[in-house]
């Protein structure tokens, strides 16, 4: 079947992705999924071209997008963030108090160095100074666990 234009078959391409997006729960696996999503695009250009053509756009979070697999939640990639993760913490173990703390509260906790500066009874120029000698010492730190 054919379409009138370029446009056509392009939204009717589109249309068909978002159906099967929207029905991936129903895909039974009886047929393979090429001959499923071919299906939902004739579907779709017989609406086309009888003018039935499903004109509702959803927003691409209502579309199933979230439950597809994002490539950073696959097991080796949480093991290498959980390793990371552990390493991270072992060498903020190893920084004297006062390093630790300032890194705490600005890099993990996010408190601007006025804040930060309130919550250790130090100068805004003390914290800047102690922050920047944290990171520092921390990059060693990670650079010897290594």
């Amino acid at each position: 079947m054919r379409l009138r234009n370029d446009v056509e078959a392009e939204d009717a391409v589109q249309q068909a992705v978002l159906q099967a997006l929207d029905n991936l729960g129903q895909f039974r696996r009886q047929a393979s999924f090429k001959t499923w999503i071919s299906k939902i695009a004739s579907n779709e250009i017989h609406h086309v071209r009888r003018g039935k053509a499903i004109a509702l756009i959803t927003p691409l979070h209502q579309n199933g997008l979230d439950k597809l697999a994002d490539p950073h939640s696959l097991p080796d990639m949480q093991l290498q963030k959980r390793q990371e993760l552990a390493s991270l913490h072992r060498a903020l173990a190893r920084l004297p108090k006062k390093y630790r703390l300032v890194i705490e509260l600005r890099d993990l906790h996010e408190l601007s160095i006025a804040a930060t500066a309130s919550s250790l009874c130090l100068t805004a120029s003390a914290v800047k100074t102690r922050h920047h000698r944290a990171r520092k010492l921390l990059m060693r730190a990670l650079c010897s666990l290594k």
